[in-house]
């Protein structure tokens, strides 16, 4: 990671010769195109972009030995609401004896997805004792994701080579935000505070489909109204679904209703919950492939988000 506010030179040894990349070259990695570029001019491997936070690696001849670039900072204006809001929550996976993180940050000019520039995530698996967090964003499994409204919903996978006994703490938590770890195998949910402790056993493989880490508004420092402008707030996973996906409520005052309705607006089916129910398991193995919408209505509050079914 290169930090935009400053001018470093970092030295390199070595590249890995099976990832078909030239020698003398720097590589960025896009998400977006999800391929692997080269941002140089010339042969002095001078970099040419490289944004704050975004991941890179160096490819250079193994006969020669150590080579030298310097990064030097943009000479744009880097945004200071952007440096200083963007604070990372630390979430930390340990199991036997070994340590691995996974990061999240509130940001302002974030869309409630991952920073493109961000590089995804390249999973140790070399390493049968790590028990690897990340998250899982579009289908994208990444190290670092960043939202700015809440509550926001993560999910949250855990790459073991083998069953592990884990502990999951989360550090540097704004004073403003609420973190909980979602269990949707059993339907609990855990608030998470500085340095507390999450544990839970890791099947080997990706443990997929089981956690959920949601973002929510802390009230401290927030007035009444502010804390109160947003009614319902809904999110899936996953979404698309196959045979079941689980909707998550914020912001019920009173008992509702969930209606499943299909693209002509009919109603399908029909949930009745408690005000206190936050999460909702529904069955869409019955759904022919298609787009549905969920609707809640509690009172005089409406809030409707897209289903797909694949």
């Amino acid at each position: 990671n290169i930090s935009a506010a400053t001018t470093s030179t970092i030295g390199f040894f070595s590249h890995d010769n099976s990832a078909n990349m030239q020698s003398n070259v720097i590589y960025t990695f896009i998400p977006s195109s999800n391929s692997w570029v080269s941002n140089i001019t010339g042969s002095t491997g001078q970099i040419t972009v490289i944004k704050s936070g975004e991941g890179f690696v160096v490819a250079s001849d193994a006969t020669v030995g150590e080579k030298t670039y310097t990064i030097t900072k943009p000479t744009s204006s880097v945004s200071k609401s952007a440096e200083v809001n963007n604070s990372l929550i630390k979430f930390t996976s340990q199991a036997n004896n070994t340590v691995k993180e996974a990061f999240a940050t509130m940001n302002d000019e974030a869309d409630n997805n991952f920073d493109q520039r961000d590089a995804f995530v390249l999973l140790s698996t070399n390493n049968e004792d790590l028990v690897e967090p990340y998250f899982l964003v579009n289908d994208k499994q990444i190290l670092k994701d960043e939202f700015k409204t809440m509550p926001y919903y993560a999910p949250m996978n855990f790459h073991a080579s083998k069953v592990s006994n884990t502990n999951l703490t989360v550090n540097n938590i704004p004073e403003n935000v609420n973190v909980s770890i979602i269990d949707l195998s059993n339907g609990t949910e855990t608030a998470l505070t500085n340095g507390s402790a999450f544990n839970f056993v890791a099947n080997q493989g990706e443990n997929e489909g089981r956690f959920v880490v949601k973002f929510g508004k802390n009230n401290v420092g927030i007035d009444n109204n502010a804390a109160e402008e947003n009614g319902i707030s809904l999110a899936m996973y996953p979404n698309p679904a196959t045979t079941s996906t689980t909707l998550f409520i914020d912001g019920l005052t009173n008992n509702a209703q969930v209606n499943i309705c299909d693209v002509q607006g009919r109603i399908i089916n029909t949930y009745t919950i408690n005000k206190n129910i936050s999460t909702l398991k529904i069955n869409t193995s019955n759904l022919a492939s298609g787009v549905y919408y969920i609707r809640v209505v509690s009172n005089n509050l409406t809030k409707t988000e897209k289903l797909i079914v694949k």
